[in-house]
């Protein structure tokens, strides 16, 4: 499991993006990561990217 810590400083009150954690083992973690550098994508891109592919297959908006 991974948690993610953020820090901000107070001067810096920016609007924080919508974020998704997922839970993986470090085998998954890796595979993941070796698909993105193969398409030459950050690890983010790529599930962006395999979520839009599969709503355009399965026609959801």
């Amino acid at each position: 499991m991974y948690y993610y810590l953020y820090t901000m400083k107070s001067e810096e009150k920016k609007p924080r993006k919508p974020m998704l954690t997922i839970e993986v083992d470090a085998e998954e973690k890796a595979l993941f990561q070796r698909v993105a550098k193969a398409r030459g994508l950050s690890v983010s891109a790529l599930a962006r990217t395999l979520m839009l592919d599969e709503a355009r297959r399965l026609s959801v908006s």
